[in-house]
């Protein structure tokens, strides 16, 4: 799983990865719950675009689960409860990419 955010007042770039297979259970465990909670493999590719401000951050979020890939680009104003979630669990424990 991936985490790209992008945007902001300066324009950054950071990214994150997380492996379920590298991750102690527990935590790979959360990871999948996160994902599940979130609906992520039925949300569209796009959400929530044109950004209303410059200065605004965009997540791209990519997740691999054995035959199922996907790729969502996320607005900042447009993270759902569930993805914000997800969002901070991979900026607090993904590696840096």
């Amino acid at each position: 799983m991936t985490l790209v955010q992008s945007g902001g007042f300066a324009g950054l770039r950071v990214g994150k990865i997380a492996d379920t297979d590298g991750l102690p259970a527990g935590d790979g465990e959360e990871l999948r719950a996160l994902v599940e909670a979130a609906g992520f493999f039925d949300l569209p590719e796009r959400i929530g675009f044109a950004p209303k401000h410059a200065d605004r951050f965009q997540y791209r979020i990519a997740v691999e689960d054995g035959s199922r890939q996907k790729s969502v680009l996320v607005a900042e104003e447009a993270l759902t409860d569930q993805l914000k979630a997800l969002v901070r669990w991979l900026q607090a424990s993904g590696t840096n990419a």
